[in-house]
């Protein structure tokens, strides 16, 4: 905390103030606000929303609103297929690891997980439509990404297994396509 205030002081007001939000927020959740059911799961997706907040700021630029959204919908989504995924293993093994998991059923957690994914998807196409002046390559994107998002929830409602982060990397499939994702925004920016 100490090494990330020293750091910051060269940036500009707003990006110390986002990151003083970054720091009160993870401050209360781990304190008091992971026990409210959905709540923890909008603070915690709000946390990746800051990261992209400050990367613009300590840039000088501005954050696409498209982009800030489009990254909290997958969050928030990816953190709605873990909580399930612990709620099926709570089942298996009856030791409690999370009091808030009492509050979620497997079947309200998945559909949240593939609206969120729904609304990244639709944000993240606005945001390359917005920002691209490739028009007929950007259909490509959001078809790649559309298969990004199916794989995940297919491993996500297939096993219900998706604790960790190895779940997704030992997955040929999900890792391929991600891959292939990953080289086009890259490409993206640089061509």
């Amino acid at each position: 905390l100490l090494v990330a205030l020293v750091a910051v002081k060269d940036f500009g007001s707003e990006a110390i103030l986002t990151i003083g939000c970054y720091v009160l927020i993870n401050i209360l959740y781990t304190f008091r606000l992971k026990t409210f059911p959905v709540l923890e799961l909008g603070i915690v997706a709000a946390g990746y929303s800051l990261r992209i907040l400050f990367g613009a700021q300590i840039f000088g630029l501005v954050a696409s609103s498209w982009l800030m959204i489009s990254t909290f919908a997958a969050a928030f989504g990816v953190i709605a297929a873990k909580r399930r995924s612990e709620l099926i293993d709570l089942k298996r093994v009856t030791s409690s690891k999370r009091e808030v998991l009492n509050s979620y059923s497997s079947a309200a957690l998945q559909a949240t997980s593939t609206l969120a994914f729904g609304t990244a998807f639709t944000t993240y196409s606005l945001w390359l439509f917005e920002h691209s002046i490739n028009l007929q390559i950007l259909p490509l994107f959001c078809e790649i990404l559309a298969l990004v998002i199916f794989a995940f929830l297919l491993i996500e409602s297939d096993r219900g297994g998706l604790e960790s982060p190895e779940d997704l990397v030992n997955s040929f499939d999900f890792m391929s396509i991600f891959a292939i994702f990953a080289i086009l925004n890259l490409a993206l920016l640089y061509i």
